[in-house]
Formats: C-alpha cells, structure tokens, sequence
C-alpha cells in the first residue's frame, strides 16, 4: 500500500511540475540554433518512435532521420533577402503530440568541390559546418551565386565540351538551362532585383559579357569590346557593373560599366586585377590581384579613394565574397596542393579555414 501511495504521489508530483513549467514533456532543443538553407539540424525531445513531420517556417523539411528522442531534418529553402537571417518556426508533429520551437534561418556560403570525383555545388553554415551537396549532378557544376533574396543558385554546368549557365532552386530541385549552343558560358552574377544574370561568353567569338533574364527568355549583349572581358559583378543598387579587361592594352584591370555601356578604368596596379565583388552596403569592392607577384584579394574603398591589401602573406588568395553584413570576406585559397576556402575579417586579419579534408574547393558565394 505504501508503494502504490509513494506512486501515485510522485504522478502527483510530475503533474505539477510539469503546470508550473519546471518540467514540460513538450519541451525541443533544435541544433545548431542557426543554420542555413538545405543544411541538417538535429531537434531533440521525445517524438515516439513512429515518423511524423517536421517543417520549418510553414514548409515542409526533409527527415534524414528519425528516432524516439532525435530528428535530423533538412532546413528547407527560406527566402533570406539580401543574405539577412531570418527567425522561422519548427514544428514536429507525430501521433504523440506537436512540439514548436524556432530555428535562426542564415545565408550559407556555397562553393564547388571535387569531394566526390566530379565538380558539385555544395552549401556550408558560415562557420563552415555541416557541407551538404545541393547539385548531386554528374555533369561539372561551379561557379555557384546566390539569387538575391536565397532561394535559387545560378551556376555553371559542364557537359562535354559546352559549359551553360544554369539555375535551380537553393536545394537543388527544379533545374533549368537558361543558355545553349555550342559555346562557353561562364561567371554568372545576379542582378540585384533578380531579374537578371550576367555572365561571360564566348557565343560571337571573342569573350564578352552578356546578361539573360533569370526565366531565360532573352539575352542581351553587354560589351562590344576587341579585348576579352569577364567576370561580370553588379553593384548592389544594379547602376553598375564591374568587371575584368584588358581594355588598356597591358594587363587585366577592374572596370566599371553603366547601364548606357559607358565605361571607366578602377584599378590600374601593376599586374592583373581580377574577380571583383562589391560588399553589399556598396562602399567597396573586393578583388584578386597579383601586384605583390603572388595573387592576394585587396579592396578598394569609394569613399577613401583607397585600395587596401587584406590577405597579404597568406598566400595564392582568390575569388573573394563578401557576408551579407559587409563584415567579413570568404576566398579561394592555395594551401599547399589543395585550395579551400577560408574566410577573415574585411579589414584584414586572421584567417579561418572552413572546408576540410583533401579536396579542392573553389569559388565561395555569401552575402553577394
């Protein structure tokens, strides 16, 4: 009889508890607390063992797993606009109740690796967590960039000998060519309103640059120039664009190109200048530069009239990006025989390696 009291006084005891809130069978743990689009999480509470949803800001995720005591699911694709994170609702609900917490939605970087024998586009938290291939394609996929507002990426796809630019949505569903022929398309750049991507091509038999409408129903040529050009960038308010020539006759510098086709010099360093990026405030724009001999991304700032070396002594240093908060750079980097990719503070300062491992990884894509 003592037993079965001492029982029901502890059901007693659960049961208030859990009205005053010091014990919530309903209580989740979502890790990390912030993550980006198509990368995993891992919630934790107590599901029951038979499978139910999950979704996160109202859309349903992908559940790679589920246990009595741990989901891990996919963030799917939210809309970051202008690479600002996001707070989104998670909800798990299954035949034994629905539990709620709330997930920081953040803009990943993207970038292409050879980690699994051909090129794939993959999406990493900013700290370089949890890399998860969004591609999972067999043709070569580089040269990844974001859409605007983080739902779609704009890539380059290898296929024989044709390279087109392609773009799919920021998991990796719903692909579409936006150019063909027999012909290299490269470099595409987002237009700020989305409207809009520009890339480099060799369609007319010299490279140029060109810009199709992100739906694919027209291209547009945006530079009659004998020298070849590339690289095109947008500035983030769409009057400009910048990008690579040898318009001087000498070696590659940066330009700059209004909407009219009116084009002014930026930089003029000794050696080439190359892979410009505008931060996203617009105040600066990074670039690749071999002035020093061994190429390292330097920055030029509009409202100092000042170029700044921000990577110097790190060594072979490329294809800069900027983070959504005009904060910190991510680049390519030669370390050794392999290139990762590794981000520091745009002010210059110390680097942190984000991918692993001995594969080559190329071409990061951020805030812009």
């Amino acid at each position: 009889m003592k037993t079965f009291a001492a029982f029901l006084a502890g059901l007693v005891l659960l049961a208030a508890l859990a009205g005053c809130g010091l014990f919530d069978w309903n209580d989740i743990t979502i890790g990390p607390g912030q993550a980006a689009v198509h990368t995993p999480i891992t919630i934790y509470g107590d599901f029951g063992w038979i499978q139910g949803t999950v979704t996160v800001g109202g859309r349903p995720a992908t559940i790679l797993s589920w246990e009595d005591d741990t989901i891990l699911a996919l963030v799917p694709v939210i809309a970051t606009p202008g690479g600002q994170s996001v707070e989104a609702s998670v909800v798990v609900s299954s035949e034994d109740g629905e539990w709620t917490d709330t997930l920081t939605v953040v803009r990943g970087i993207l970038f292409q690796t050879d980690r699994e024998g051909d090129w794939e586009i993959y999406v990493m938290n900013p700290d370089g967590t949890n890399p998860r291939n969004v591609s999972m394609n067999t043709a070569g996929d580089v040269e990844p960039d974001w859409s605007p507002d983080g739902t779609k990426i704009a890539l380059t796809r290898w296929v024989g000998d044709d390279r087109s630019i392609y773009v799919m949505d920021a998991d990796g569903t719903n692909v579409k060519r936006l150019t063909s022929g027999p012909t290299w398309d490269e470099a595409p750049d987002w237009s700020p309103d989305g409207a809009w991507i520009a890339f480099q091509s060799l369609r007319d038999g010299k490279q140029q640059l060109f810009a199709v409408r992100s739906d694919g129903s027209e291209i547009v040529k945006l530079s009659r120039n004998p020298y070849i050009e590339a690289y095109p960038a947008w500035s983030p308010d769409g009057s400009l664009i910048a990008f690579t020539s040898p318009r001087d006759g000498t070696n590659e510098d940066i330009y700059l190109m209004t909407a009219d086709g009116a084009v002014t010099r930026l930089t003029s360093l000794t050696g080439t200048d190359t892979a410009a990026a505008w931060s996203p405030d617009g105040t600066k724009i990074a670039f690749a530069s071999a002035a020093t001999g061994v190429p390292d991304v330097l920055t030029y700032d509009f409202l100092a009239d000042e170029v700044t070396n921000v990577t110097l002594g790190a060594g072979w240093a490329t294809l800069p990006t900027w983070s959504p908060d005009s904060v910190q750079l991510a680049v390519t980097l030669k370390q050794g025989t392999r290139w990762v990719i590794a981000a520091f503070p745009a002010e210059g300062g110390e680097l942190e390696i984000l991918t692993t491992g001995a594969s080559n990884n190329f071409h990061p894509s951020w805030g812009t």
